[in-house]
């Protein structure tokens, strides 16, 4: 990107505000994959970003190009007016920097996880049940969303009627475990929140995820319950409509579901029908 001098020193104090609400310029170099030598160089004007590092230093401080330089007095002013309006969403001003955080973390860890699973929980609505449904992690205006389908069908001795549910969420990354947040979507009754630990970086191959979903029932009762969980990946494209036929409730004795997938979900000190409730 073409600029002139003054466009750069502009750039350069602009720059150093901005990374003034930050802990260090090492953490954010860290959190925009830039080179602390090449960064150091937009710091003291003597390098302007190209485009693509200028557009991920605007993406991650949330500021428009033609913003960031601007004359560094009236870029003060805007930060400040920004900060003034943010207070008006009645959102304390932690908790937006909070999200703003967890929205940063998780640009350069998640790319790797993204696509469709398998998922394998013990039911809480009907116990003594293995429920396998699809996911899909994907990434979108760098955000990382989620949605999952419950396909119950007839074919379960558990169900007399079939049905599908859906929900959809968004995912974060902190410290190399994975955390989503998720909304049952045409109900708006449930929410349920899932803590997923990614495989050791030396099984690099491998990108199934076990973990902990905590959710309530489907039914009247809306019980609160927890249960290990596990996400079997497919792969970035797949037959969806074959993948979803294949997802049902199933006994936890049923041999279509390998003994690894039950063994990461029965682990001790729970047992084949056991879930974590209130009661």
């Amino acid at each position: 990107m073409i600029s002139n001098d003054k466009e750069s020193k502009n750039l350069s104090k602009n720059l150093k505000t901005l990374c003034s609400y930050y802990k260090s310029i090492s953490d954010v170099c860290r959190k925009t994959n830039i080179n602390r030598q090449q960064f150091n160089r937009y710091l003291n004007g003597s390098t302007f970003p190209s485009y693509n590092n200028l557009k991920t230093i605007c993406d991650f401080f949330g500021v428009d190009q033609d913003e960031i330089i601007k004359d560094s007095v009236d870029f003060k002013k805007l930060i400040s007016e920004s900060t003034i309006n943010n207070n008006k969403n009645d959102t304390p001003e932690a908790i937006s920097s909070y999200l703003d955080i967890l929205k940063n973390s998780s640009k350069y860890g998640l790319d790797r996880y993204c696509g469709y699973y398998y998922r394998y929980i013990l039911s809480g609505g009907f116990p003594g049940n293995i429920l396998k449904s699809l996911i899909r992690i994907y990434k979108k205006d760098d955000f990382f969303y989620y949605w999952h389908v419950d396909n119950l069908t007839s074919h379960s001795p558990a169900i007399k009627k079939s049905a599908r549910f859906r929900y959809d969420g968004i995912v974060f990354m902190i410290s190399e475990r994975i955390y989503i947040t998720e909304l049952e979507s045409k109900l708006k009754s449930a929410i349920s929140e899932t803590i997923l630990m990614p495989r050791p970086s030396y099984q690099h191959g491998n990108k199934n995820l076990s973990g902990i979903t905590c959710y309530s029932t489907s039914d009247i009762s809306h019980q609160p319950v927890s249960s290990r969980v596990f996400h079997e990946y497919l792969g970035e494209n797949i037959n969806i409509r074959q993948k979803l036929n294949e997802c049902d409730l199933f006994p936890t004795d049923d041999n279509s579901i390998s003994e690894d997938i039950k063994e990461a979900i029965f682990s001790p000190p729970l047992f084949p029908t056991d879930i974590l409730s209130t009661n």
